[in-house]
């Protein structure tokens, strides 16, 4: 039975009605932290980079503030802020459609990758110390064993632990909150393109060389092992999407 969220409520027959609602009371921070507002932002913001509200889809702020038992003042904040971002847009009269994330999307996020992690990675190479060489090195070996035993979901797990991991070490906060606010988006990419046993055994090879290139205390080579991996990644990934496969 799907928990209620605080502020929203069921439907009579135990349902959110409408897949838009459902998308996001699935969504939503069950412990209820944080705004009503905020929430329903970052619920309805993740649930449309993830796909779950279709791109085309239309949205209406007195239907899903009915259906979350809300006022609308939250749906329009969370609306607005969508729009400001072009994640939903207004269509004349038919009022706002979901957009959902295009290729430039994609490209921009990737523009924006190539140098916050390269910064990261040389940041993180020159603060970390031996024993957190040794557990980022631990953790590679631990995705090798995953990989091996066919586990591509937790892999994908993994792998994004290696790269918060990086975010942490490099002691740069103000470069974490910007990668915060693209999390979403990257936990997004990083399914659709590890999904692929063949991409994502590329992809460890790849981590790997870009550990090594740490460990050697190699600037110019963690820059190249990280453009490289990451222009493997928006090519995988721009094709896929191209493609229109989910």
């Amino acid at each position: 039975m799907m928990e209620v969220i605080p502020g929203f409520q069921m439907g009579d027959d135990g349902r959110v009605l409408g897949p838009v609602a459902r998308a996001v009371v699935s969504r939503m921070e069950v412990e209820g932290h944080g705004t009503v507002r905020e929430n329903l932002y970052d619920a309805l913001r993740r649930s449309i980079i993830q796909g779950a509200i279709p791109d085309g889809e239309p949205m209406s702020d007195t239907w899903l503030a009915q259906e979350l038992n809300v006022s609308r003042t939250p749906v329009r904040y969370a609306f607005n802020r969508l729009a400001d971002e072009g994640l939903i847009e207004v269509r004349g009269h038919s009022g706002m459609v979901v957009k959902g994330v295009t290729l430039d999307d994609a490209k921009e996020i990737y523009t924006i990758r190539v140098r916050l992690e390269s910064l990261a990675s040389r940041r993180a190479m020159e603060w970390m110390s031996m024993a957190q060489f040794d557990q980022l090195g631990r953790l590679l070996q631990s995705i090798d064993h995953l990989y091996a035993e066919g586990c591509i979901s937790e892999v994908i797990g993994a792998m994004g632990d290696f790269d918060r991991f990086i975010y942490q070490a490099c002691e740069m906060p103000r470069l974490r909150d910007i990668i915060i606010q693209l999390e979403d988006y990257l936990r997004h990419f990083r399914i659709m393109g590890l999904s692929n046993p063949q991409r994502c055994g590329q992809a460890i090879h790849e981590h790997k060389a870009i550990y090594q290139a740490m460990v050697n205390h190699d600037s110019g080579l963690v820059d190249a092992m990280v453009a490289e991996h990451l222009d493997h990644s928006e090519t995988y990934l721009l094709r896929i999407m191209s493609e229109g496969r989910p």
